[in-house]
C-alpha cells in the first residue's frame, strides 16, 4: 500500500523539479531579498492655519519661488515662500466653509467663492498686495468652481445650476439648470461643458 508520506512529498518534489526547469533554484523561496535602510524624514518647519483642512481640496501646486494658496473651511491662505522653504503668511481671503471646491487657481490668479455668493477673482503677484480684479453676486451660495485659465469661470450653486462667467471681467455669458447639485468642478472640453452632480446625472 502507497505510503501517505509519499502521495504527498511526490507532487512536491516534480513542482521543484518544474522549477529547476524553468531556471528557479528550490531555495530560491526561502530566500528574501536584503533589507534596505532609507533615510528617515526630518520636519524641517511648520506653520499654523488656525482651522483643519478640506478632506478634498484643489491642487495649487506652484512653481518654485511662486507663492502657494492653502484652502482650509471660511478662507484661503496666501503664503510666500522663503528660500530655505518656510511658509509666511500673507493674505487669508474669506471663503466659504461649506465648498471644498470653492476655489480654483490658475497660474497667478485666484477664483473663489465666499458664503455669500460672491465669486472674486484676484491677481496673485510673486510679491505685494493680491490684486481684486472683479467681484460679482450670484445672489445663492455656490457649490464648486470650474476653471482652469481659460475664458469662463464656471460656477455652480446649490439650487442646481450651473453659471458661466467671463473670466476678462466676471459678466454673465450663460446660466442653466443642471438637475441637482455640484460639489465637483465643471469641466471644459472643447465646445462642451461636463458636470456630474449628487443627484447622479451627467
Amino acid at each position: 500500500m502507497t505510503s501517505p508520506l509519499k502521495a504527498v512529498t511526490t507532487p512536491l518534489s516534480s513542482a521543484l523539479g518544474l522549477c529547476a526547469c524553468l531556471g528557479l533554484a528550490s531555495t530560491a523561496f526561502a530566500q528574501q531579498p536584503p533589507a534596505v535602510e532609507r533615510p528617515l524624514a526630518e520636519l524641517r518647519w511648520q506653520s499654523e492655519l488656525g482651522a483643519e483642512s478640506f478632506a478634498v481640496a484643489p491642487s495649487t501646486a506652484a512653481n518654485a519661488g511662486a507663492p502657494l494658496v492653502v484652502p482650509v473651511p471660511g478662507a484661503a491662505y496666501v503664503f510666500d515662500r522663503d528660500s530655505d522653504g518656510r511658509l509666511r503668511k500673507r493674505a487669508r481671503l474669506p471663503a466659504d466653509s461649506a465648498a471644498a471646491r470653492g476655489m480654483a487657481m490658475s497660474g497667478a490668479e485666484l477664483a473663489l467663492a465666499d458664503r455669500l455668493g460672491t465669486v472674486s477673482l484676484w491677481t496673485v503677484p510673486a510679491r505685494g498686495a493680491l490684486g481684486l480684479r472683479w467681484r460679482r453676486e450670484l445672489g445663492e451660495r455656490v457649490t464648486s468652481l470650474g476653471w482652469a485659465g481659460g475664458p469662463l469661470v464656471l460656477a455652480a450653486t446649490w439650487s442646481g445650476r450651473l453659471t458661466a462667467l467671463s473670466s476678462e471681467n466676471g459678466a454673465s455669458k450663460w446660466s442653466a439648470e443642471i438637475g441637482g447639485r455640484a460639489e465637483a468642478p465643471a469641466v471644459v472640453d472643447g465646445g462642451a461643458v461636463y458636470v456630474a452632480t449628487k443627484a447622479r446625472t451627467l
